[in-house]
Parts: structure tokens; sequence; C-alpha cells
């Protein structure tokens, strides 16, 4: 007697086996992905770390090779590969074999570039090394640009800040989303612009300035007035506040970078010029129309789900 004979003889089991077919279809629909391709790309982890001013022999030499040698050998790793731009930016992506749990990898991974860090150059340290799971799937990609050119209060500094402040955050917080990625952003930042012809004749150094700036453009504790071990009848306490980071072109300008012999002081604004503008001018991203904008590629983590 066949299987076929044995459900037609059986209704009952037939109608059985039907529900429980259906039954797992129903609980295996939320969890199954739903793309266009699959995802066939082994995990792989990126490290990414900026050495500001520096060239790509610098960064080379300085961070990458750094991040390299203590990086390889990870478990489960089966190749590295990394880049070193003009621009200051260290890449390392690392990819490892398929099947293998891409949290782990990523906290591997971690704790190798916790051990270089030591090694980096202090700029890097401070700016920090960021360790991620990449995914290689762009979901969607957004194109942002001022359509009026006369309206000059939408350039694309303040397309960037905008969206750094009201989008990047709320989209990687979206289930399913790996990664979000700028194309030609401009982070608005103060740009100080030194001459060097002023700076000479005040024998002062790029140095030096950036010396100054560390020191006088930071958050300091100064203490409490009236604080313990306090005399016998103290009623009050009060906390000292400093002004803190300089927030406009006019502090900036004011720095203090030296006195004089004649008593007099040299500021910022006496060798160069202070001004809101982009954080870099190295990247820049057209529309179809060659107008000046802002793109952004939203990448999918591996295993969720597209739509």
């Amino acid at each position: 007697m066949s299987a076929s004979n044995n459900f037609i003889t059986r209704p009952v089991l037939s109608t059985v086996c039907s529900l429980l077919i259906v039954i797992v279809g129903l609980i295996a629909i939320p969890i199954l992905p739903i793309e266009n391709l699959p995802d066939i790309a082994p995990p792989t982890v990126k490290v990414q770390a900026t050495y500001v001013g520096a060239d790509a022999v610098a960064v080379e030499q300085g961070v990458t090779s750094v991040l390299e040698q203590q990086i390889n050998g990870v478990e489960n790793m089966d190749f590295i590969t990394s880049n070193s731009s003009s621009d200051g930016v260290s890449s390392i992506s690392v990819s490892f074999d398929s099947g293998t749990d891409g949290n782990i990898n990523q906290v591997n991974v971690q704790n190798r570039v916790s051990l270089a860090e030591p090694q980096l150059p202090e700029e890097v340290r401070k700016s920090g090394v960021t360790v991620n799971k990449a995914s290689n799937s762009i979901l969607l990609v957004y194109n942002f640009v001022n359509e009026d050119p006369a309206k000059t209060e939408y350039s694309v500094e303040t397309i960037s800040g905008y969206l750094d402040k009201n989008l990047t955050d709320n989209v990687k917080r979206v289930k399913g989303v790996g990664d979000v990625t700028y194309f030609g952003n401009r982070k608005i930042a103060f740009r100080l612009w030194l001459d060097p012809e002023k700076l000479t004749a005040n024998n002062l150094s790029a140095t030096d300035v950036v010396n100054q700036l560390r020191s006088q453009n930071r958050l300091v504790p100064a203490g409490k007035i009236g604080g313990s071990p306090a005399p016998e009848g103290q009623e009050y306490t009060f906390t000292v506040q400093l002004q803190g980071r300089l927030t406009s072109t006019q502090e900036f300008e004011n720095i203090i970078l030296r006195s004089t012999e004649a008593g007099g002081l040299v500021r910022l604004k006496d060798v160069g010029r202070v001004e809101l503008g982009g954080e870099t001018y190295g990247i820049d991203a057209m529309d179809l129309k060659g107008t000046p904008s802002v793109g952004i590629a939203i990448y999918q983590l591996s295993g969720s789900n597209a739509i």
C-alpha cells in the first residue's frame, strides 16, 4: 500500500497532518528573512580610526600596521584587508569563517584593538577606534539636496548637521539596520586658518597654537567654596562653575597664544582667522544635476528582515 492510499483511507490523519503543516508555516513566517538575494558574504568586522592631519604613509605606518599586527590571527579569522587614505582614515576589514557568531567576532577583535591602543599616536587614541560588525548589503540610499541654490541657509554643512542631529541615531535604532554611512557630508566645525608669515613674525608655530587651544578649550572642575571640612557655623556650600568649551568664533579668536616683551598679548586673531564651516572638504557628492548634496546609505544587518 502506497503512502497516498494511507492518507486517502484515513481522512482524520490527513487533516491532522495538514493542520500541523499550516501551524508550522505560520510560526516560521515571522522569522524567515525576506530578501531578493541571499546573504552569502562571510561575517565581517570593520575597524576604523582617524589620524587627523596625517597623510596615507603616516596612517599606514603609525595606525594601520599597528592594528593589523594585533588583529591578525584572531579566532576564526579567514582573511584581513586594510586601507589607509590620504585624509587620515585607517580602515581594516576582518572576514571570518561562515557560520561564526558575529557578536563573538566583534568582541574578539575589540580585545585585540585594546591591546594595540597604547602603541597608537595620541591623536588617534583621543579620537577613538571604532569596531563594528560590517554589512555589505546596502538596503536603501537617499540623497538630500538644496533644490533652490538661492537659499544659502540650506548649505551642505547645514544639511549635514541636521541629518547628523535628527536622523542618524533614529535610523540606527531601527530593527534590522546594521550601519548608516554618509557620502559628501560636512559636519559643522570651527576652522582655524593660520597665516605662516604672521606666525613667524610673532615667533610662534602651529604646534604652539594647538597646545594653547587644548589648554584653553576644555572642561575644568573648579571645586567648591565652603566645602568640608568647614568651620563651625558654615551654612552654605557653593560649587564654582567656570566657562567650559569655546562656543563662538569670537571666543576662539580671543585665545591667548603668548605675551610680548612690552606686556601685550598675542591672540589667535592676530595670526589667523576663525570661521564656522565644514569639518572636512576632502569629499564631495553631487546629484544628477551636478548640485552639491549629502547622500546616506543604510546597510542591512545580517540575518534581518529587509521588509
